[in-house]
């Protein structure tokens, strides 16, 4: 997973914001899943398929954050995301 890999979530959950927070179910695993402000900032941007470069920008652009930080910050959530089938990521050499 690079800067330019590309993330989108997966469609099988419903989410919801409550108190600043995100709230998501996976409807496969029946797991609850809560995500905190700048989670739920990437969240809302991976509803379309998005660049992990571009959700950094994002990032930065919201908080006082490092690039190197923010780009490890953000590979970490998304691995968490798709290892618990929230999320999936391509490749960008793999799109047409």
């Amino acid at each position: 997973m690079n800067s330019q890999t590309i993330v989108m979530a997966t469609s099988n959950h419903v989410a919801t914001e409550m108190s600043g927070e995100t709230v998501i179910l996976n409807f496969t695993t029946g797991e609850y899943f809560g995500l905190d402000e700048v989670g739920a900032l990437v969240w809302k941007h991976i509803q379309q398929p998005v660049t992990i470069a571009a959700l950094c920008d994002v990032i930065m652009a919201e908080y006082e954050v490092d690039a190197d930080q923010c780009l490890a910050d953000v590979q970490a959530m998304v691995s968490d995301l798709v290892t618990h089938q929230l999320a999936t990521t391509q490749s960008p050499e793999t799109t047409t």
